[in-house]
């Protein structure tokens, strides 16, 4: 993905993904799951996520729910992608 930085999105953008890449992987890792599968995630997830993000990471209620929505149009895209 880093290859097309300046052609179709742009480094900041990029920046912000990468960085919610690392809040899911430390969820992940925190509740055990790093394995898990798009077609296993059900509809705790979304909560869960946010609560490891406002307890854990420190993130206000709008900052949490800022990356829940960045993750789930990331969710969208791979699962339309299949």
């Amino acid at each position: 993905m880093q290859n097309e930085i300046d052609k179709t999105i742009v480094l900041t953008t990029y920046n912000q993904y990468d960085h919610r890449y690392e809040h899911l992987k430390k969820f992940l890792i925190y509740s055990n799951n790093i394995n898990i599968l798009i077609e296993n995630i059900d509809k705790n997830f979304p909560h869960q996520f946010s609560k490891f993000l406002k307890t854990r990471r420190n993130l206000s209620h709008n900052s949490a729910m800022r990356v829940i929505s960045q993750l789930n149009r990331v969710f969208e895209y791979a699962i339309s992608e299949k």
